[in-house]
C-alpha cells in the first residue's frame, strides 16, 4: 500500500507533534488497535518512526504537503547514534534525557491544561483526535508548562486504543490515562524558568541567552541545571531531581538556572556558602563539597563522555586553588595542585617544621588568619604568607 487512502479518517500533523505520537492519533482516529498494528500494515518499523528514520515514507504514506512534512520532521528526534537525537537541532540522550514514546501501556506525560485546550479546538477535527502530543513533554527534565504555569501530569498505562463504537470520552480516557480531566497544579512564574529555557532551545517559547549553558548540548545543560539547583536547595547533602515532586523539581531547576546566569560566579558563590558551612570537624573536598564534588569526581563508564564534567570540573578546580586550604599532597579531582593559594595549618607547620599548635598560636598572633576563621579550618593561610616566613629564616640562619 502506497499511502493510508484506504482509511477514509486520517489525522494531520500538529506544530510540536513527533511523527510517531501522529502515528498513535491516526489509529486512535481510525480504530485500531496500536501503533503496532498499523506499523505492520505498511512495513514500518515503530522505533524507525520514532527515531526519524521513516519520515520521508509517513509523508507518503499519510499523502502530507510539503508544509506537513516538513513540520512533522522538525519535532521527531532524529538518530545520531544508538543512545543520542537530534530534536530540533539540540542534542539530547535518549533514554536519559528524553523518552520516545512507543507502545501501548506506556507512561505519559502532558499538560492537563494543554489538552483541554486541543479538546475545545473544533478547527482539530473530530473530538478523539484533538489532543497532541507536545514532543517536549517526552524530555524528561521538563516539569511544567511555562505556557498556562502548571506542573505536568504523568501516569503509566497510556497509549490503549479503544473500538470506534466505545464514547470518545472513555477512548480519550484510555489512550490519555485520563489526563484529560486531571487537575492541574499552578506554579509561579518563577518556577516555570528552568523549562522555558529548554522550550527556547528547541524553538517552542522565545529564546532566553545563557552563555555558560548555550555552549553545552541541550541534554548535559539540562543536567547542569539539575547539579546546581541540587547544591542551591540541599548544599553538601544528598539530593536527586528527578526523584522530587514535579513542582519541586522544577522549582530547584529554576534555581539552578539562576546561579548559571552569572557564571562561574553564581557556582563560585555556592561553593563559598558551602565551604563556611562545612563542619570544623570536617577534613578533605568531599567531606566540605559533599554531593557535588562527589558527582564530579564520579566518572566511571559512560559518564566519562559527559562533556559538561570537565566543564564543571575545571570550574571547581579553579575556585579550590584559589579559595580552599589544601593539605600537603592532597589532590583535586585525582590530580596534584602544585601551587594552590591557600594551605591548611597542617601543611604550614610541616614547612617550617613546627607542631600544628604552634603554627596555629603564631598565625593568630601575626594575624594571618581570614577574620572569624579563628582556627583555620575554613580559609587555612595564605601560602605566600608561610613561604615568606620560610624564607626569611632560611636567609637569617
Amino acid at each position: 500500500m502506497d499511502s493510508f487512502d484506504r482509511f477514509p479518517l486520517r489525522v494531520r500533523p500538529r506544530d510540536g507533534e513527533p511523527a510517531i505520537a501522529a502515528l498513535g492519533r491516526t489509529c486512535l482516529r481510525i480504530g485500531l488497535a496500536s501503533e503496532r498494528e498499523l506499523a505492520a500494515m505498511f512495513a514500518l518499523r515503530l522505533n524507525d518512526v520514532a527515531r526519524g528514520r521513516a519520515n520521508a515514507r509517513l509523508a507518503v504514506l499519510m499523502e502530507l504537503s510539503e508544509r506537513e512534512a516538513g513540520t512533522l520532521a522538525s519535532w521527531t528526534p532524529s538518530d545520531i547514534g544508538n543512545t543520542r537525537v537530534t530534536l530540533r537541532g539540540e542534542v539530547l540522550r535518549t533514554p536519559h534525557d528524553m523518552t520516545l514514546g512507543i507502545g501501548s501501556g506506556r507512561r505519559v506525560r502532558a499538560c492537563p491544561e494543554c489538552l483541554r485546550a486541543d479538546l475545545a479546538d473544533r478547527d482539530g477535527g473530530p473530538k478523539v483526535q484533538r489532543p497532541y502530543v507536545r514532543a517536549w513533554w517526552n524530555v524528561l527534565d521538563v516539569y511544567t508548562c511555562p505556557i498556562h504555569l502548571c506542573t505536568l501530569s504523568a501516569v503509566s498505562g497510556g497509549g490503549r486504543v479503544l473500538a470506534p463504537d466505545r464514547s470518545d470520552e472513555a477512548r480519550l480516557r484510555a489512550y490519555w490515562g485520563g489526563l484529560c480531566e486531571a487537575p492541574a497544579a499552578a506554579v509561579p512564574p518563577s518556577d516555570t524558568s528552568a523549562d522555558g529555557y529548554l522550550l527556547g532551545r528547541l524553538g517552542a517559547m522565545p529564546r532566553v541567552d545563557v552563555p555558560f549553558l548555550d555552549a553545552l548540548p541541550l541534554g548535559e545543560a539540562s543536567a547542569v541545571l539539575n547539579w546546581v539547583g541540587e547544591v542551591v536547595v540541599s548544599g553538601a547533602r544528598a539530593n536527586y531531581a528527578r526523584g522530587l515532586p514535579f513542582d519541586q523539581a522544577a522549582d530547584l531547576r529554576s534555581r539552578g538556572l539562576e546561579a548559571c546566569l552569572d557564571w562561574p560566579n553564581g557556582m563560585n558563590a555556592l561553593l563559598r556558602t558551602l565551604q563556611e558551612r562545612a563542619p570544623a570537624n570536617v577534613r578533605g573536598l568531599k567531606g566540605r563539597f559533599g554531593r557535588y564534588y562527589s558527582r564530579l569526581y564520579d566518572d566511571r563508564g559512560a559518564r566519562a563522555d559527559q562533556e559538561v564534567r570537565a566543564v564543571l570540573r575545571d570550574a571547581m578546580r579553579a575556585y579550590i586553588v584559589e579559595h580552599v586550604p589544601l593539605d600537603l599532597g592532597e589532590t583535586v579531582f585525582r590530580d596534584g595542585v602544585e601551587a594552590g593559594r591557600r594551605i591548611t595549618a597542617g601543611h604550614a607547620a610541616k614547612l617550617l617544621g613546627i607542631r600544628p599548635k604552634e603554627m596555629l598560636a603564631l598565625a593568630r598572633a601575626e594575624g594571618l588568619l581570614a577574620d572569624g576563621d579563628t582556627d583555620g579550618h575554613l580559609y587555612g593561610l595564605l601560602r605566600e604568607d608561610i613561604e615568606g616566613r620560610l624564607h626569611g629564616t632560611t636567609a637569617a640562619a
